[in-house]
């Protein structure tokens, strides 16, 4: 199982690209058309920090994107190298998954991983290993 990157709206990339949208609205007409006495703070933020920030949200998600990949090849190469099974690659995509969910929001809990990885109640997937030692 390959977990992919959620798209959290806690993200630091998405609340980057949401101010940045809003500061470039504000200089807009309804008809989206830059308002009349903006051009100055309007080419300021399309150019220099428009720029910036969609060089720091493309560097977020290609970052984001990379270690995933990696988290989920080391997950393949921990399970393969050393004949687990199923139940065992379980535990792993557990770990895989709460990585994606960490890198968009830090303080979530197991419960949170679960249940945006799962989509299942937290007490159901504890279950799968309720008797395992």
């Amino acid at each position: 199982m390959t977990a992919t990157t959620p798209r959290d709206s806690n993200s630091p990339a998405r609340h980057l690209l949401a101010a940045y949208e809003e500061a470039i609205a504000s200089h807009l007409d309804e008809d989206g058309d830059v308002r009349e006495g903006h051009y100055p703070a309007f080419d300021e933020i399309t150019t220099d920090y428009g720029r910036d920030a969609l060089d720091l949200l493309r560097a977020w998600s290609g970052a984001s994107e990379a270690l995933m990949t990696a988290v989920n090849a080391a997950a393949d190469l921990v399970h393969d190298g050393l004949g687990l099974g199923d139940r065992d690659m379980d535990v792993l995509n557990l770990v895989v998954n709460a990585t994606a969910t960490l890198i968009d929001n830090p303080d979530a809990t197991l419960d949170d991983v679960i249940t945006e990885q799962y989509s299942t109640d937290p007490e159901e997937l504890r279950g799968w290993w309720g008797d395992w030692s």
